[in-house]
């Protein structure tokens, strides 16, 4: 069964040849990329594609080499996204059910899945010795762990995606790990300097 779609608002003045707004559409959607199940806020037709805006924020590109999987119900035990099911039932858009599906929401405080030291040009010693050539220590979680160089205009020479080790410094409580870089006392922290600053009141940053 369809749901009423909100109108894609936008703060342009420009529009595309041929797009039109859809009114209905299905209560949940999964991208091929997705690990859950998002619900649809608004879309827009264009020629060549479907463009889903969720309720969690992000739009999804429904199209013929990438086609989003529509569903009324999802498949018991898969994940939906909790906030685009709290959005959507609290803005009217659906009744709410009697039972829900296996709600998930992953805050920014939870310890990342990907290290912020992974892929960065800075966040990485060398330990001494020729035999290390190829092995850094990572700034941000303390590990050991390859070094690749990355081609590109700009080529630069990084840790390799990896997850966090158990010394993963903590996240700062305004950006979290989302901005880890080197600080100018050669620690990593955070760019806003909150790791910079003294311990006070138990923060634990130090």
């Amino acid at each position: 069964m369809p749901v009423a779609l909100l109108p894609p608002v936008t703060g342009g003045s420009y529009r595309s040849p041929g797009t039109v707004p859809l009114t209905s559409g299905p209560r949940y959607l999964r991208g091929p990329r997705n690990g859950m199940w998002h619900r649809p806020r608004a879309a827009v037709q264009y020629p060549e594609r479907l463009v889903w805006t969720l309720w969690c924020g992000p739009a999804m590109f429904d199209q013929a080499d990438q086609p989003v999987l529509r569903a009324d119900e999802t498949p018991d035990g898969q994940p939906v996204c909790g906030t685009c099911v709290g959005r959507a039932l609290g803005a009217g858009q659906d009744e709410v059910p009697a039972t829900l599906p296996a709600l998930t929401f992953s805050p920014r405080w939870l310890a990342p899945p990907r290290c912020p030291g992974s892929r960065s040009w800075d966040l990485y010693e060398r330990p001494a010795g020729p035999a290390h050539g190829s092995v850094g220590a990572c700034l941000a979680c303390g590990d050991l762990v390859a070094l690749r160089a990355f081609r590109g205009w700009h080529g630069y020479v990084s840790a390799v995606e990896h997850v966090p080790g158990p010394g993963l410094l903590p996240g700062c409580p305004f950006r979290a790990w989302k901005h880890i870089h080197r600080r100018p006392s050669g620690r990593a922290g955070c760019v806003c300097g909150w790791h910079d600053e003294p311990p006070a009141g138990g923060n634990g940053h130090a």
